[in-house]
């Protein structure tokens, strides 16, 4: 399981931190932003203004998350 950590306002829909199953393929960011917004109900988390993170690196979308990465989604000015 891989943990993804989320920051700003988009921790108080998705809480501090998920752990989820990354596939030995991989997903890209768009991705996992899907499967995590449709699993926990939150469509904040496919707002652009929302950043994301693989291994303290700002990335775009079609950057692919493989098991065992860092992930962090953030808001902006959430200080990430």
């Amino acid at each position: 399981m891989t943990r993804i950590q989320f920051f700003g306002r988009i921790s108080e829909p998705m809480g501090t931190a998920v752990s989820f199953d990354i596939p030995g393929d991989g997903l890209s960011i768009c991705q996992l932003r899907g499967r995590l917004a449709e699993t926990h109900a939150c469509d904040d988390l496919r707002e652009p203004s929302i950043r994301a993170a693989i291994n303290d690196e700002i990335v775009d979308d079609m950057q692919i998350v493989s098991p065992g990465d860092d992930v962090s989604f953030f808001s902006p000015l959430s200080g990430g």
